[in-house]
């Protein structure tokens, strides 16, 4: 339990300019700098970066630019959010090695993000946060304003728009010939990118005159000098142009910086200080997250409360959310999050670097153990794969789709949109086809089943574009066959009424094995757009016409499972699980280039050989979802390739 923050011996404390009266007081802070420490229980969503050198020097392994990240150093890296001369290494030196961006739990009927977002940080260097804060105070355009609140200092600086004339056509900038420098560059450093900039047109924060403000928010009353009728709060007009200079405001609490885009929400942020109530780090759902074994090693870890998260993201004012965002609050009923939120409590998730690569894992906690979620997979699981081929470009494979189907509609029976959607859908394939989805074409795929593309010459792809030798499946086991079999004779029946479609379907012999061909004929030549046909007595193959079937039956020539390349894709992962989806990134990009580079400009070579660099560390991408008693899990594996090192290629302190 946090206690009280003296306030008189904050306001002493804060913003003075010696290191020595700058120190953190034993009493007022836990000593743990972790900034769960710090922020309410109740926090909707918070994301932490572990900024410890050591772990992204690890990752550094993987990076093809290292001599050349050396020239051009990362700490340039520009915070025009901030102020057009603000650039990384001027918070580099204060910041802790945990920093974090938190959501606050909805308070107000209606919210805005900058109401309720915060970042925070330790204070790693107190002479270094007094000269980043002087630079800032000297290179923004709007004056600061210093107040206090409940002896709290904090500085504001109020949002910036310049609105755009209406009745004059913003012209497109001509392309130069030759792009200048950015010394170059006559335009006001604010007028560069900005009104087209998307994180410039969020939401436009213009925060009151510290005092002003205080007493509106204290008297729940509107602010003595509201803001002009032609700026209404939050709402960009239509055509408003909106600078970086959005509003900012920053608090020094004892040890820690805490910075927000509203005065409002570090009001917030104090309140639930002073009010001693439960921080993050001590609930029941964050130590889940803490206990994580990949915790300390992660790079980037996110938690949230889904009850919290849903509820703030319900109650924005659509009147702050610009046009270009493409959706408006509210986004659910709240039925659908009491749906939503009956299930589930929490989540959180976790990015970590392996030997091998680069791992994430999100998990979603449910609000009571679910036994009959849990993932039951017999050691025989996943061996649908074996049926693949080894150069197969991606596969995506599970098990069961009756029953997930089963599932996925007990999880939307409540919402009243979606079933009636599925009322139209049903009905329509009915109709058109005379086959009733679920009866007849759902309930018999109760087996594992995989779709995958693969290398193969002579298939329906290459018919329309020669060089495009690519090859499309789909394998489901089933406990009846029969059923499966009434249901494509269905299907034949429908194909052979169409004109306009395949008008022959006829038995064809591949490899020693039958299979049904839906045919045409294009420029003259039989082309087979379909195949389908039962590899042993529960499987059912269909592919892109039978010119790829001779990969596939009556079995690859080497397996996809045994191969080194899926061997390291799935090592890690955990088991039992629903299956895997598993991209070959070196199979697939030479594939792509195959057909891509022949036709690109020799002029473009320098792009296409970098664009080939950064894409050749990437060997594969394998993830896989799984369950268990109290959580279900979705797992990453991005496996890389590690880059030779060179002299003085290091990055010493290097962050994302």
């Amino acid at each position: 339990m946090l206690r009280r923050i003296s306030l008189a011996l904050a306001t002493s404390a804060l913003f003075l300019p010696t290191p020595a009266t700058a120190q953190t007081p034993a009493q007022t802070l836990p000593a743990d700098s972790s900034v769960s420490r710090i922020l309410p229980g109740n926090t909707a969503a918070v994301v932490m970066l572990n900024l410890k050198p050591e772990l992204w020097q690890d990752l550094n392994r993987f990076n093809p630019y290292q001599a050349q990240l050396q020239i051009i150093p990362f700490n340039s890296f520009p915070l025009t959010w901030l102020s057009p001369q603000m650039t990384l290494s001027d918070v580099q030196g204060w910041l802790g090695e945990e920093v974090a961006i938190a959501l606050l739990p909805p308070s107000q009927p209606l919210e805005t993000i900058g109401r309720s977002t915060l970042f925070l940080s330790p204070i790693k260097d107190q002479a270094a946060l007094d000269a980043f804060l002087t630079k800032l105070k000297t290179s923004r355009e709007a004056p600061t304003v210093d107040t206090t609140y409940k002896g709290i200092p904090i500085v504001v600086w109020e949002g910036q728009a310049t609105p755009a004339n209406p009745a004059t056509p913003i012209e497109p900038t001509p392309i130069p010939e030759e792009t200048p420098s950015p010394d170059e560059t006559s335009e006001p450093p604010s007028q560069v990118q900005q009104p087209t900039s998307p994180t410039a047109q969020w939401l436009p924060t213009r925060v009151q005159v510290a005092q002003q403000h205080l007493v509106a928010v204290k008297d729940s009353a509107p602010s003595a000098n509201p803001l002009p009728p032609t700026l209404p709060p939050g709402q960009p007009l239509p055509g408003e142009l909106l600078t970086a200079q959005r509003g900012l405001a920053i608090a020094r609490l004892p040890g820690h910086v805490v910075i927000a885009g509203e005065q409002a929400a570090l009001e917030r942020f104090i309140d639930s200080i002073e009010s001693d109530s439960p921080r993050l780090a001590s609930t029941t759902d964050f130590q889940r997250t803490v206990n994580h074994p990949q915790y300390t090693k992660s790079l980037v870890t996110a938690y949230g409360s889904t009850a919290e998260l849903l509820q703030l993201v319900n109650r924005i004012d659509p009147a702050t959310v610009p046009p270009t965002a493409g959706f408006k609050p509210p986004l659910f009923t709240e039925k659908q999050i009491a749906a939503v939120t009956k299930d589930y409590r929490s989540f959180n998730s976790f990015t970590w670097v392996e030997p091998n690569g680069l791992r994430s894992q999100s998990n979603t906690f449910y609000t009571a153990p679910k036994p009959e979620w849990v993932s039951k997979a017999g050691p025989d699981a996943n061996q649908i794969l074996n049926r693949l081929p080894a150069a197969t470009f991606l596969s995506a494979n599970s098990r069961n789709f009756n029953e997930q189907w089963q599932s996925f509609l007990d999880s939307t029976k409540e919402d009243e949109e979606f079933q009636a959607d599925l009322a139209k859908f049903r009905s329509g394939f009915q109709s058109t086809l005379g086959i009733d989805f679920e009866k007849e074409l759902v309930s018999w795929l109760d087996g594992e089943y995989v779709f995958f593309f693969f290398p193969a010459k002579n298939g329906l792809f290459s018919s329309f574009y020669p060089g495009l030798d690519l090859g499309m499946g789909l394998m489901v086991q089933t406990s009846d066959r029969a059923a499966a079999e009434a249901s494509l004779a269905k299907l034949d029946a429908y194909i052979r009424k169409q004109p306009g479609g395949p008008n022959r379907i006829v038995q064809r012999q591949v490899q020693g094995s039958s299979f049904t061909s839906w045919e045409d004929r294009l420029d003259g030549k039989v082309v087979s757009g379909l195949a389908y046909g039962w590899v042993d007595e529960k499987t059912l193959l269909i592919t892109s016409g039978t010119g790829v079937l001779p990969q596939l039956v009556p079995q690859p020539y080497i397996f996809l499972p045994p191969t080194y390349t899926f061997q390291t894709a799935i090592k890690g992962l955990p088991t039992p699980n629903e299956g895997y989806l598993f991209v070959n990134m070196g199979a697939s990009l030479s594939f792509l280039y195959g057909l891509v580079l022949p036709s690109v400009p020799s002029q473009d070579d320098f792009i296409v050989r970098e664009v080939q660099r950064i894409l050749g560390t990437l060997r594969s991408v394998s993830t896989t979802n799984s369950a268990t008693l109290e959580a279900q899990s979705f797992d990453v594996f991005w496996v890389l390739s590690e880059q030779p090192s060179s002299a003085g290629s290091d990055l010493p302190g290097m962050m994302p």
